[in-house]
């Protein structure tokens, strides 16, 4: 009896075990049993079902319970015996005595002794699976950091927080399999314990995770100590590091700083295969870092807060907002924060459109602390003697806490183009949802809504905001979110960016006097360097990037291909608004649907060089970009460099020399009239600054990254 007994409480506890998991399974949503409770109900088991056994084969007066229970491991061996049929006489009269003595019957015996030898069985089994999942973390970071690791490409975050996460999952996915068994994701800085959700993301993806420094793993790219086993080299091959510095500010900078330290003695073809992406937001931090020597290493210094304003204005530029028949674009921003003030700069140049005027409102209860701010960082916003004639000053309205109601009183009802950017999702969402109803209540129903963009950084909320629905009626409320982080930090915008590629192009139009032809090995390190060496470099060039679709816009070339679209949908409406043209371009820079993609794409840029054909169309077009050239200056702190102060600064620094980066001027900044003269002063061709401008807009068509 007590055999069943003990059987039936190690069921019990099996029963109590897997129903446990069930439970916090139907909370949780996830079925998932460490290995360490297996290993654990294993032990358990065993113990349970070994002690009748042991009590049943102690002979009180041959042997004490110690000696008893020091046979469990022979007892193991004979029960093996039995399960195997492999009994010999003596097992077997061992067998039938212990049913003699318990009363158990034989067949039941028989049957015990095979479960408690499965289950014994799974002790070792488990026990061995639990050390190999203790240690594995360490075993295969070892291997792998090392120079002989088999892995070619080496993904390296600092620290296992949600972003760094989030992007080595997103980059996982987006690898072929080829790439992902050449591919090593390690994470580094992980001090403190990971949480679930974190750890089952790594093990997913087959990352490793450790205490060291990011600047430690340089040593995978490094030359081989020993002389004669430097050939080891040929047989593992070049490895490429791509370094994501994002979680803390001050730790990222640091990070950075260390990795350029270990590069400092190895050779530049190994270090031209390391990149890093480092998010900083404080300016001071940029300047530090910019004057570092990288040593063939790209560094790409990332602001959260720009990628935010870029991620918007990219995928819906400001023409969005233009509903037919409308000719001016009236921006209003409802926003506090740093974000929002980088969306106010970011939309000046990015709005300085050829063919809709831009006004731009800034309201929140931060707006006076900007505008003064501004003045200070920014004094060409506020005055177009220093901003090369152009009339930019934007509006500032300053509210108090309780929004709504001091809105009420406003005229606002003017902006087609809304942005909404707080401090935190949920008051993004709920001002969202005000400001849509109080709106529509004012606008007669035939009127246009305005666009809304909501900055929600949470997936999950932002997912829940684009099927946001009024209650009685289901009418969406159309929201437009940007801002999500995991659509921010993704392998698309990091790992796979056109806007790097492209604005790489645009670049090296200033080195490559011929874009058709392929560039020299010199042309192409020059270019990198030129945009490594200096923010300013890498940061105009990927305005001018970001600016193309305007470009198109402005010529027509967007509307053109639309309205020749839909005719052959035999669906062509009479009027086309300029959220249409901004979806198209997106379907064609992006979409892989039927009829979008790179044919259209090719439409594109075959229309827009067709077009370009009217000189008139160039000079609108060049015209055009030098107001944006000078939107962009004046938003980064820039003013003009007057005539005297050019001819002083040419002494000063010699004739080249036409901008001063300690104090942001630049001879530039004047009307598109008064260039010429400054071509002039620098004793070049009249017409040598003008012709830049024709140049870049020229050359669009080569900036483009199309599908291979």
């Amino acid at each position: 009896m007590i055999f069943k007994v003990f059987l039936a409480i190690a069921a019990i506890g099996v029963a109590i075990f897997f129903l446990h998991y069930y439970f916090e399974q139907k909370e949780t949503g996830r079925w998932k049993i460490p290995r360490q409770s297996l290993f654990a109900l294993s032990l358990f088991c065993t113990c349970v079902l070994y002690l009748p056994w042991v009590i049943y084969s102690w002979d009180p007066g041959t042997g004490s319970l110690g000696k008893a229970l020091l046979s469990i491991p022979y007892m193991f061996v004979r029960l093996m015996q039995t399960v195997s049929l492999d009994a010999n006489y003596e097992t077997a009269i061992e067998i039938v005595t212990l049913a003699e003595k318990s009363g158990a019957s034989l067949l039941f015996l028989q049957i015990y002794s095979g479960i408690l030898f499965w289950v014994s069985a799974l002790v070792p089994a488990f026990g061995i699976w639990t050390v190999m999942g203790l240690f594995r973390n360490k075993m295969g970071y070892w291997f792998e950091s090392s120079r002989y690791s088999l892995k070619k490409i080496f993904f390296i975050f600092n620290g296992a927080g949600k972003k760094n996460v989030d992007l080595a999952a997103s980059i996982w996915e987006s690898l072929g399999k080829e790439e992902r068994r050449r591919s090593s994701f390690l994470f580094c800085n992980v001090e403190e314990d990971l949480k679930e959700e974190e750890l089952e993301i790594i093990l997913r993806i087959k990352g490793l995770y450790t205490q060291d420094s990011p600047a430690s793993l340089m040593k995978i790219i490094k030359y081989y100590s020993v002389s004669y086993l430097r050939w080891l080299y040929t047989v593992f091959g070049p490895k490429r590091i791509r370094y994501f510095l994002l979680e803390n500010e001050d730790r990222n900078f640091d990070d950075a700083i260390g990795i350029l330290k270990q590069a400092e003695n190895i050779d530049r073809e190994r270090t031209e295969k390391v990149m890093i992406d480092i998010l900083l937001h404080d300016n001071e931090l940029d300047n530090i870092l910019d004057a570092q020597e990288k040593y063939g290493i790209f560094v790409r210094i990332l602001d959260v807060e720009r990628l935010y304003a870029q991620e918007l204005y990219a995928r819906w530029p400001l023409f969005s907002g233009l509903g037919v028949g409308e000719e001016k674009i009236e921006l209003t921003i409802l926003g506090k924060g740093s974000v929002a003030e980088e969306l106010l700069l970011n939309g000046t140049w990015m709005g300085t459109i050829g063919s809709a005027p831009l006004k731009i409102t800034y309201i929140g209860e931060d707006a006076s602390r900007l505008e003064r701010k501004l003045k200070m960082s920014c004094p060409g916003l506020f005055d177009k003697n220093k901003a090369g004639g152009e009339d930019l000053k934007p509006d500032f309205v300053n509210i108090g806490k309780d929004n709504n109601p001091q809105l009420n009183t406003m005229d606002i009802t003017k902006a087609n183009y809304v942005i909404i950017a707080g401090e935190n999702d949920e008051t993004n969402i709920r001002l969202a949802m005000w400001y849509k109803t109080w709106v529509a209540r004012q606008l007669p129903v035939r009127n246009r809504q305005p666009f809304i963009a909501v900055l929600v950084r949470d997936a999950e909320k932002a997912e829940q905001a684009k099927r946001l629905k009024v209650q009685e009626s289901q009418e969406p409320y159309d929201f437009h979110i940007f801002g999500t982080d995991k659509e921010i930090f993704s392998a698309r915008n990091l790992l796979h960016s056109k806007l790097l590629e492209s604005l790489y192009r645009v670049q090296l139009s200033y080195n490559c006097n011929d874009m058709g032809r392929e560039p020299t090995v010199e042309e192409r390190r020059s270019t990198w360097d030129q945009l490594n060496e200096s923010v300013y470099n890498f940061r105009s060039s990927e305005a001018s990037a970001l600016y193309i679709v305007n470009r198109l816009y402005d010529s027509g070339a967007i509307e053109e291909q639309l309205k020749k679209g839909l005719r052959s949908q035999k669906s062509e409406p009479q009027e086309i608004s300029g959220s249409d043209m901004a979806e198209y371009w997106y379907k064609a820079l992006y979409s892989n649907e039927v009829g979008s993609g790179s044919g259209r794409l090719n439409d594109l840029i075959e229309a827009y060089n067709r077009l370009l054909k009217d000189e008139n169309m160039v000079e609108k077009l060049a015209q055009t970009e030098h107001h944006r050239w000078n939107a962009y200056m004046v938003s980064n702190g820039w003013i003009t460099m007057t005539k005297a102060e050019t001819e002083e600064w040419m002494k000063v620094r010699g004739s080249k020399e036409h901008k001063d980066y300690l104090r942001l001027r630049h001879a530039c900044i004047v009307p598109w009239e008064e260039l010429n003269e400054v071509s002039k002063t620098k004793g070049r061709d009249p017409e040598h600054f003008k012709n830049a401008d024709r140049e870049i807009v020229t050359g669009v068509t080569d900036f483009i990254i199309r599908d291979k």
